[in-house]
């Protein structure tokens, strides 16, 4: 004759192997339905896993829970995105560097404004022909516009 049911939950250890080679150690804890007339398992926990060639298990970490924080406190970081293209990145080299007040104090506003427009186009094209330079200027600002 069978044993009665106790109705508490039974924890058992169970060794699962895995296609790879590895075993995995689970904790299962369990309970009996007298309704249903069939063990219930509550939750499944891994505990540890042998590797594939070894004896020895190696633990593994625990799982994180979904609502889990991290050690570390957050701080709230406030930032600007800025698009900064390549015309953005010469024009502020030649203004950090004193190229284009060099060459603005040299000569008049409009020869100045041309000479640093060529200048650009030349740095940004990689050293295009000059034919290009009337449709390349209307997707990029240039100091001397035609």
């Amino acid at each position: 004759m069978p044993a009665k049911p106790s109705g508490q939950i039974k924890t058992s250890v169970i060794k699962k192997p895995q296609k790879n080679g590895d075993t995995y150690i689970l904790e299962r804890r369990t309970i009996y339905d007298p309704e249903k007339k069939y063990t219930k398992v509550l939750s499944t926990k891994l505990i540890a896993k042998i590797p594939k060639g070894s004896e020895i298990p190696v633990p593994t970490r625990p799982k994180r829970g979904k609502n889990s924080v991290p050690d570390t406190k957050t701080q709230i970081v406030s930032a600007k995105r800025d698009h900064i293209g390549m015309m953005d990145i010469i024009g502020h080299i030649g203004s950090t560097s004193g190229i284009d007040n060099a060459i603005y104090s040299s000569t008049d506003l409009a020869t100045a404004q041309k000479v640093i427009s060529l200048a650009r186009y030349l740095l940004a094209t990689n050293g295009q022909s000059f034919p290009g330079i009337l449709t390349w200027q209307y997707n990029h600002p240039l100091p001397y516009e035609l």
